[in-house]
């Protein structure tokens, strides 16, 4: 009788054992996602990208590194486990975009560069990856909202646009 109790922990503890170990490497959950976000400073020609854990942590990063370096920082994109990337014409045209790959970040990118009139928007391109990716999961993107009186108190720069993406 002994025996078969011993049998029956051991038993009971290699099945605890598996299931944890499972559980370990199972795929992430939506709270292990990292969240990026990008601004842009026209006059420096430039695009500023932080990632983070929480999606507002990734905007207020992104924004105060661009703030620390420009005052004339717009809002690009924000992205969700993927790429954003800036593209920017030689005349000041530039576009930004967001995907699951960095060819498509950068063609989401460059396609809102000329949209709006830019012609050689590969002049300045920069990409970025959040912090942490898993490429068996989506991806999700979109345009920071900031506060009307923040945007207001922006002086003018060159046009610029943050566009789509895609979770192919």
């Amino acid at each position: 009788m002994r025996r078969l109790h011993v049998l029956l922990a051991s038993f009971v503890i290699a099945t605890l054992l598996i299931a944890v170990a499972s559980g370990a490497s199972a795929a992430p959950s939506h709270a292990n996602y990292s969240y990026g976000a990008l601004f842009v400073s026209p006059s420096l020609q430039k695009s500023f990208f932080a990632s983070q854990s929480q999606g507002d942590w990734a905007i207020q990063g992104a924004s105060a590194q661009c703030r620390s370096a420009a005052t004339d920082c717009k809002p690009g994109v924000w992205v969700q486990n993927g790429y954003a990337a800036f593209a920017m014409d030689k005349n000041g045209a530039w576009g930004t975009g967001w995907g699951r790959t960095e060819s498509i970040a950068v063609q989401y990118a460059k396609t809102g560069c000329q949209s709006l009139g830019g012609v050689t928007c590969d002049a300045i391109v920069q990409s970025y990856r959040t912090r942490k990716f898993y490429s068996s999961m989506g991806t999700r993107g979109g345009i920071p909202y900031i506060p009307p009186s923040l945007t207001e108190a922006l002086p003018p720069a060159a046009t610029g646009l943050g566009v789509g993406g895609s979770t192919d």
